[in-house]
């Protein structure tokens, strides 16, 4: 999951695309942390905001990679525009891959906190 992106003027399209691939592969080797700093270069140095799209394939990176507490987080972020005023309102994507992650994890109980 790592970017290459040379001479291209990266957008939120190229930026969703290299993180939804990483979500086909989560276990690989710091496949979180790559997807991590892609959504931090993305935002803080390239200045491109992510779209629901790009959260979404965040999430269930996270969701898959057994990271549900940091799924939770930012996905909290996402709900609180004043905390991260450069993320999207989650979406039903953004919604169904934090349940997944609550799913996937056992967290039965968790998923009536995000409402």
């Amino acid at each position: 999951c790592r970017n290459n992106f040379a001479d291209v003027r990266p957008d939120v399209i190229l930026y969703s695309a290299v993180i939804s691939t990483c979500a086909h592969n989560p276990d690989s080797e710091g496949a979180t942390k790559d997807v991590l700093r892609l959504l931090k270069q993305m935002r803080f140095e390239d200045g491109v905001e992510p779209n629901g799209v790009t959260m979404g394939a965040v999430l269930t990176v996270l969701g898959k990679s057994g990271e549900w507490r940091k799924s939770m987080e930012l996905f909290r972020e996402m709900k609180t525009p004043a905390a991260a005023p450069s993320l999207p309102k989650p979406n039903a994507f953004a919604y169904h891959a934090v349940l997944k992650a609550l799913e996937t994890s056992g967290r039965v109980n968790e998923p009536l906190s995000l409402f």
